[in-house]
Formats: C-alpha cells, structure tokens, sequence
C-alpha cells in the first residue's frame, strides 16, 4: 500500500511513492507530464489531521443501479475507506478531506466524470476514536463495451494516476463486512 502523510493541509508534505509503469510507454510519458507522480497501484492511502482516507479500487455495479442506466452503460462504484486514527473523537475543521476531483479513464481513452454521488469523495464531519468505515455511494456510469484503465484524481491540488484495481462483489463483501456504511 502506498501512502502520503499529511502534517498539515494548509502546506502539504508527501512520503515519497513508487509508481507502477504501464506497458505502453508513449501513455505513460503523456500521463506523467499531466501529473505528479508515475501510475499508482491501489490500494493507496493518505493521511490528514489524523484520517486516514484509502483509496481501495473500483467495484462493478450489479442488480442495483442507480437510477437505472441505459442498456448500453455499466456501472463502477468507488471504494473508499475511511479511518480516524486518534483515540479521540476527531472533527473536521476548515473544509473536508478526501479528492478534489477523481475520474476514470478507459482503454479507449475516453475520461468519464463521476454520474452519482461526487459529494461522497470527501468528509465533512466528527469521526468518532478510532472509526473506520467504507463509503462506496460515488458512481462512475460508462459504456458497456469500455473497459476501466485509470483513474485519475486530484488530492489537495496535487494531480495522481492510478492503476485500476477491480474488486469483485464476493471479496468487497468479505472487505467490508466488519465496516458501517455511510
């Protein structure tokens, strides 16, 4: 798991993190002039003011859409999980934590925003000591015959690549079994 730690969110200082490359390698010079960093694998983890926020992966949507997509889209929820770190309750002060902004790009390059939920990126609230939890409300809706390649995520102005990592309903079940949903 790679990770950013955060002292302060006003002036931010990052751990540093090795990326994983990507086969072709004209994609990754055209990426990685766009970006901060080289692609990252997930999970992948940040920390501010004592949160800790994981970014896990994308899971597919099935039986359950949101508002029901068109028969030619497909469903991706984000999964994110959240963890207060402190043996305190620990409010969050001064705006959220979480993206400033997240997308996903496919193999046909195509870069879709998010269609459900974008406000479920971020936390805005008291965590209580120690809370963990798992929010997977945000929702990305592509065409059926696109594959999900990167995602592409701004944090704390800093832009990110990361490696798609898809969990399936089984293990995401089994991952979030012990966690509340918000």
């Amino acid at each position: 798991m790679k990770n950013i730690k955060m002292n302060d969110v006003q002036q931010p200082k990052f751990e540093s993190s090795q990326g994983m490359p990507i086969s072709e390698q004209h994609d990754k010079e055209n990426i990685k002039d766009k970006t901060e960093s080289e692609i990252l694998s997930l999970p992948y983890s940040w920390t501010a003011n004592n949160i800790e926020i994981t970014l896990l992966g994308l899971g597919r949507v099935e039986g359950y859409e949101r508002n029901n997509p068109l028969d030619n889209k497909k469903q991706y929820e984000v999964i994110i999980q959240f963890k207060n770190l402190l043996k305190t309750s620990n409010k969050i002060t001064g705006g959220s934590f979480g993206f400033d902004k997240l997308n996903l790009k496919t193999d046909v390059g195509n870069i879709w925003d998010l269609k459900y939920n974008v406000e479920n990126l971020t936390l805005t609230e008291t965590l209580d000591p120690e809370e963990e939890f798992i929010r997977n409300e945000s929702v990305f809706e592509i065409r059926k015959k696109e594959i999900p390649e990167h995602l592409l995520a701004e944090i704390f102005g800093k832009k990110y690549v990361f490696a798609i990592k898809l969990i399936t309903n089984r293990r995401y079940k089994e991952n979030t079994e012990n966690y509340q949903f918000r």
